[in-house]
């Protein structure tokens, strides 16, 4: 399927006119249309938001999240908020399907600003939903969690936008040693279709068609605070091969 022929379908879903709007709708629906549903919520403080290789704002972080699960179905919301540099804030709404292993979904990601001026539409604008310069973009996905192998693969691609239909592959293992859990990926971007005739993904700011953005291992454990409570801890050392920058960061989790 080309580029014009998602765009047609998209636009019948009524999504190229307010991805949000839908995305949210469906957050909302989920626990009427269903019953029992399981409301669970949490936060990371993380001493820097590194995400798919890339480094937002160079600060540490609070990332909240709210979910909704019932069945095999989960939505819910997911935002980072720098703690020196509101600019690098990220607020997420995103709806996923479990069937085994396998799971698919759809995020809305929105990076709102700082001092804009009144009266002014930006890309920070929650309500501006413009295709090429509005304050949304729209990423599908499929990932795959194995049991009896706990190796795992992500595949997301934007299609709402983003006009390099930035795509992003992910491997996974993970394993155990000495009661602290690791896992090692390794991670991929390229543009499915470059609108611009240029190389690379401007999403990603790659230069070159294909790039690996991911290396990285991660360890983590829970503390015991007392007989009762284990605070759970995570590390994470990160390189960029594209970028040529490395990242060692500490987080934890509530």
């Amino acid at each position: 399927m080309d580029k014009g022929e998602i765009n047609k379908v998209l636009t019948y879903l009524g999504l190229m006119k307010h991805p949000s709007i839908l995305v949210l709708a469906l957050v909302l629906s989920v626990p009427s249309v269903l019953a029992q549903p399981e409301v669970s919520l949490g936060a990371d403080l993380v001493s820097r938001y590194v995400w798919r290789g890339l480094d937002f704002g160079q600060s540490a972080a609070v990332q909240p999240s709210i979910e909704v699960g019932v069945g095999g179905f989960s939505a819910g919301t997911w935002g980072s908020f720098g703690i020196t540099d509101a600019n690098a804030n990220e607020l997420d709404l995103y709806l996923s399907y479990a069937v085994g292993p396998v799971t698919v979904g759809v995020t809305d990601y929105h990076f709102p600003g700082v001092g804009l001026d009144p009266g002014t539409e930006s890309t920070s604008d929650y309500f501006n939903f413009d295709d090429g310069g509005g304050g949304h973009t729209l990423e599908p996905f499929v990932s795959y969690q194995g049991e009896a192998v706990p190796l795992s693969l992500t595949l997301a691609t934007n299609v709402y936008n983003d006009p390099d239909y930035s795509t992003y592959l992910e491997a996974g293992y993970g394993f155990a040693v000495g009661g602290v859990d690791l896992g090692l990926a390794v991670g991929a971007v390229f543009a499915l279709d470059s609108a611009d005739g240029t190389q690379g993904s401007g999403y990603y700011a790659t230069s070159n068609d294909a790039a690996i953005t991911v290396l990285s291992l991660t360890a983590a454990k829970e503390v015991p605070i007392t007989t009762e409570f284990a605070l759970p801890v995570f590390g994470q050392y990160v390189v960029n091969p594209e970028t040529e920058r490395s990242f060692l960061l500490f987080g934890i989790s509530l």
